[in-house]
């Protein structure tokens, strides 16, 4: 199946717009369809981003069941969509697009202590940047706020984040899924990678003052 006519961002497939044509086995490409009727039957297809005319339609740029794209058709079974306050400096200068994955990190300055930082999660899916979801967007932009695919422990983790410190996003290759574990940064750990000891700030309490611990997923 390729489209007969450009296809837009968004739009649900009708039989005007879709056509079956010839190609040979070795260049049909991982998700092609071989009939028209699953992608108009039943709930119907959505394209997740702009389809050009003659190009084989593919899973991976639709979406089922959507007479209007949102968020929710995005979302794993178990997933949810959370939206992340940024600016320029947190949003990678407003190059994180929609589809990208990347870490989250919390900066947090308390009272008690001097400033550091956390690893809150990693791999996250970014599922749109302000409210474009088009995974074919071209042009970036500073946006206020980026969803983001989350499970349900991280949508409870990062709101109490976002009350306590800033979030910033790290942008990760494409196909890069490693993970790393990391302990809390503080000013006093900006050197060669010696561990140091917490410095407080004068007159602090002891006992204020958080304990720096491995942050896991």
């Amino acid at each position: 199946v390729v489209a007969a006519a450009p296809i837009g961002f968004g739009e649900k497939l009708t039989p005007d717009k879709l056509k079956l044509v010839d190609v040979p086995a070795q260049q049909r490409p991982k998700g092609h369809f071989a009939r028209i009727d699953p992608l108009i039957l039943g709930q119907g297809r959505t394209a997740l981003r702009p389809i050009t005319a003659n190009e084989i339609v593919i899973e991976a740029a639709l979406v089922a069941g959507a007479t209007r794209l949102s968020t929710a058709q995005l979302l794993g079974p178990t997933m949810c969509a959370l939206a992340v306050s940024v600016n320029e400096v947190a949003g990678v200068s407003g190059l994180v697009f929609p589809g990208d994955r990347v870490d989250l990190f919390l900066i947090r300055q308390p009272d008690e202590a001097m400033p550091y930082a956390d690893l809150l999660a990693q791999n996250i899916r970014v599922l749109a940047v302000g409210s474009d979801m088009n995974i074919a967007r071209e042009k970036p932009g500073v946006v206020k706020t980026v969803t983001v695919e989350v499970n349900p422990l991280q949508a409870q983790k990062l709101p109490l984040a976002m009350a306590t410190g800033e979030i910033r996003l790290a942008l990760r290759p494409f196909g890069n899924e490693a993970r790393v574990r990391l302990q809390s940064m503080q000013v006093s750990d900006l050197n060669n990678g010696t561990a140091t000891r917490l410095v407080r700030k004068p007159g602090s309490s002891p006992a204020a003052a958080p304990r720096p611990g491995a942050t896991t997923q």
